[in-house]
């Protein structure tokens, strides 16, 4: 088997694990039913131009490795030829995302949502990776789409991957004082103890 079927292959089963975790999550019945209330007066929205931005650069990305799945030699006029090293890091930093992301679901629980709002009844979580970083969720999907993307080693995958950190960072943006909005101090507190992305370096007390 060559190299580069060997990575596609892991390709599809690194994402298809990864998928099978959402879906999981996503599909248990407390978090089904909160997906299935109605509340036009209650629930609170991002959307925006910020919005915009990320789901085209998500569209963009997907569209990308739906190519590299169905047919790799379409987009050899973007191929980095990384160092097979390279790739297999992409591999290794794939799988470290799983249980990142099933520790974010479970702590996240029945407030877990698939879109970018707040329900009345919206608890502020602050437990568990929540404890350190405000988004981790957001950062487990930028750090396995990057890794994915090095997997390809297609530029146009890796580009996508960055157009999606980048909107990502800017809907927060907005997702932050929205929250603000809701949560007043608390959240300003919340805002002080932890890193948007990356926890915030611990101070010395000596």
């Amino acid at each position: 088997m060559s190299e580069d079927r060997t990575f596609l292959i892991l390709f599809i089963l690194l994402y298809a694990v990864f998928a099978l975790i959402r879906v999981y999550y996503r599909t248990r019945p407390t978090v089904r039913e909160r997906l299935k209330q109605e509340q036009p007066e209650e629930e609170e929205k991002v959307g925006g131009v910020a919005l915009v931005a990320l789901k085209v650069s998500i569209l963009g990305y997907f569209a990308s490795i739906a190519l590299y799945i169905i047919s790799p030699s379409w987009m050899r006029w973007s191929e980095l030829a990384l160092p097979a090293w390279v790739r297999w890091a992409g591999v290794l930093v794939g799988i470290v995302c799983f249980p990142f992301l099933i520790w974010i679901n479970r702590t996240m629980g029945r407030f877990y949502l698939d879109r970018l709002e707040l329900k009345d009844d919206h608890e502020l979580i602050t437990s568990g990776p929540f404890s350190r970083i405000r988004n981790p969720m957001y950062l487990v999907f930028c750090v396995f789409t990057f890794s994915m993307g090095l997997v390809t080693s297609y530029a146009l995958s890796l580009l996508f991957s960055i157009a999606i950190m980048a909107s990502l960072n800017w809907v927060v943006d907005h997702e932050e004082e929205m929250m603000f909005e809701r949560f007043g101090n608390e959240y300003r507190a919340y805002m002080e103890r932890t890193g948007r992305f990356l926890p915030h370096r611990r101070r010395s007390t000596g």
